[in-house]
C-alpha cells in the first residue's frame, strides 16, 4: 500500500512568514469569528414548504409511528409461510384483494394468498410478501417456487420512526430531505431562526451599480451581486449601498446601515492605501475591530468587527479576493449568527496534474478545475499558475479553491492537496 503524505501538516499551512509578521492563520481567524458571534434573537414558524433553507429552532418531533401500520413494500401477494408445507413447489389459492389505503379486515385463509398492493395493510397473520413477478398466477390460484423468508417485503410500523423520537434536532438546516422527514413525522409547520438581515455597501469612487451607464473610468460593481446570490434562504438582503471614498460619508452611511442590519458587508476600502477609510470610519463611530489582515492570497486584507448591535465584515475590492474571503469567513459566520449547526468537514483532498512553483511565505488559494481521476481514483485538478485577484472570468470554470501551504515551493504530480468545492448546481 502507498502511502501519500499531504503538503500540509495542520490547517491550511497559512503560519509562515505572515504570521511572524503579527497576521492570523485562517484558522486562527475563524476561531475568533466564531468566538465573537452570538446567535440572532427571534423565531418564527412557517409551512414545511416555505421553511426549505431555513435553520430549526425547535426540533420535529414523530408525532406517530412510521408507517403507522404494517404494510406491503411491494405489489404482490400475502402469504404465511408456515402454510409451505415440503419442498415445493406450493399451489396457494388467491382469498382476497387489498388495495393501498383500503382495509384490512380480510383474514389471510391457510393454506392461502391475498393480492395486495404497495402500501396496502397487511392483513392478520401475514409475515411474507411474494411480489407478483415472482409467482406465476393461474386463475384463482399462485404457484411458487421459492420459499420467501419471513417478514420479505413488509413495513413494519414505526421501523422507520418511533412515535416521539427526535427525528430533526434544533440548528438543522431544512433542505428537501430534512422537510420530507418532518412531513413523514406529521409536522405540518415548523419553528426556525428569523431571517439574518444583511447589508452591503460597496466602496470606491470607481464604483457604481451595474446598471448605472458607466464612463470610461468607472466600473461596474461585481462583487454586490456575486454576494447576494450566494446568500441562502436563512438571509434577508436589506440593502446594497454605494459610497465614494470619503471619510465622512463612509461614517454617515456605515451609521445608518448599522440600524437596519445584523450584518454589514463592505466591499473595498480596508486596505493601506490614502483612500482606503472604511477602517477609519468604523473606529470613528466606535467600532470594535476583532482582527485585520489573515495569511492568506487573496484577501489579505479581511477585516472582522462590531459596530453597535451589527457585525462587520470586511471584504477586499477585488473580485476573486471578495470571493475567496466570503467564502472561508462569511459562510461560517452566517452559520454562527443564524445557530446552524456546524456542517461536517466541507474540505476533501485531491492531487495535481503538474507541477505548480509557489513562491514561500503565505498561504495561497487558488481556483482550481477538476477533470478527472489518476488510476488509484484520487480526483485530480487544473491549476492555475497564479491567482489573479481582479479576473472575474478565472472564475467561471472552477469547482473549487486548493490551498497551497506557506512554506512549500511547490507541488507535484501524485501530493495530496486540501480543496474546497464550490458545490454548484
Amino acid at each position: 500500500m502507498t502511502i501519500l503524505q499531504l503538503t500540509e501538516k495542520t490547517g491550511c499551512g497559512c503560519d509562515h512568514q505572515d504570521i511572524i509578521d503579527g497576521l492570523l492563520s485562517i484558522d486562527a481567524a475563524l476561531a475568533r469569528l466564531e468566538a465573537a458571534t452570538l446567535p440572532i434573537e427571534g423565531v418564527e414558524e412557517l409551512d414545511l414548504i416555505a421553511a426549505q433553507g431555513r435553520i430549526l429552532a425547535s426540533p420535529v418531533v414523530a408525532q406517530w409511528p412510521v408507517p403507522r401500520f404494517d404494510n406491503s413494500a411491494m405489489d404482490g401477494y400475502a402469504i404465511d409461510i408456515r402454510s409451505l408445507k415440503g419442498s415445493g413447489p406450493w399451489t396457494l389459492r388467491v382469498n382476497g384483494r387489498i388495495a393501498a389505503g383500503g382495509s384490512a379486515d380480510v383474514q389471510t385463509l391457510h393454506p392461502g394468498a391475498t393480492q395486495i398492493f404497495t402500501w396496502a395493510p397487511l392483513p392478520v397473520g401475514v409475515n411474507a410478501v411474494l411480489p407478483q413477478e415472482s409467482v406465476q398466477r393461474d386463475g384463482d390460484t399462485i404457484i411458487l417456487r421459492r420459499k420467501p423468508e419471513r417478514g420479505a417485503h413488509i413495513r413494519v410500523a414505526g421501523e422507520d420512526m418511533a412515535a416521539g423520537a427526535t427525528i430533526l434536532p434544533k440548528k438543522m438546516r431544512l433542505g428537501p430531505c430534512e422537510i420530507a422527514a418532518a412531513a413523514a413525522a406529521g409536522a405540518s409547520t415548523v419553528r426556525v431562526r428569523r431571517r439574518l438581515s444583511v447589508a452591503i455597501l460597496a466602496t470606491g469612487d470607481e464604483v457604481h451599480a451595474s446598471e448605472d451607464t458607466l464612463s470610461n473610468t468607472k466600473i461596474a460593481d461585481v462583487n454586490s451581486p456575486m454576494l447576494a446570490t450566494m446568500f441562502g434562504a436563512d438571509v434577508e438582503l436589506v440593502e446594497i449601498a454605494y459610497c465614494a471614498d470619503e471619510l465622512t460619508a463612509l461614517t454617515r452611511k456605515l451609521r445608518e446601515l448599522e440600524k437596519a442590519a445584523d450584518l454589514i458587508i463592505t466591499t473595498g476600502g480596508i486596505s493601506v492605501g490614502a483612500t482606503d477609510h472604511v477602517k477609519s470610519a468604523m473606529a470613528a463611530l466606535g467600532g470594535l475591530t476583532i482582527f485585520s489582515g489573515v495569511a492568506m492570497k487573496p484577501g489579505k486584507p479581511v477585516t472582522f468587527g462590531r459596530l453597535g448591535h451589527a457585525l462587520w465584515l470586511g471584504l477586499p475590492g477585488n473580485p476573486v479576493s471578495a470571493f475567496t474571503a466570503w467564502k472561508l469567513f462569511g459562510n461560517p459566520l452566517v452559520d454562527f449568527l443564524c445557530n446552524a449547526r456546524p456542517p461536517a468537514n466541507p474540505y476533501r483532498h485531491v492531487t495535481s496534474a503538474k507541477s505548480i512553483r509557489h513562491k514561500p511565505g503565505r498561504c495561497e488559494v487558488r481556483l482550481a478545475r477538476i477533470f478527472g481521476c489518476d488510476g488509484t481514483g484520487r480526483e485530480i485538478v487544473d491549476i492555475p499558475e497564479s491567482t489573479r485577484s481582479a479576473q472575474v472570468s478565472d472564475m467561471i470554470n472552477a469547482d473549487g479553491f486548493i490551498f497551497i501551504p506557506a512554506d512549500a515551493d511547490r507541488l507535484t504530480p501524485g501530493d495530496l492537496i486540501k480543496f474546497l468545492p464550490f458545490h454548484r448546481k
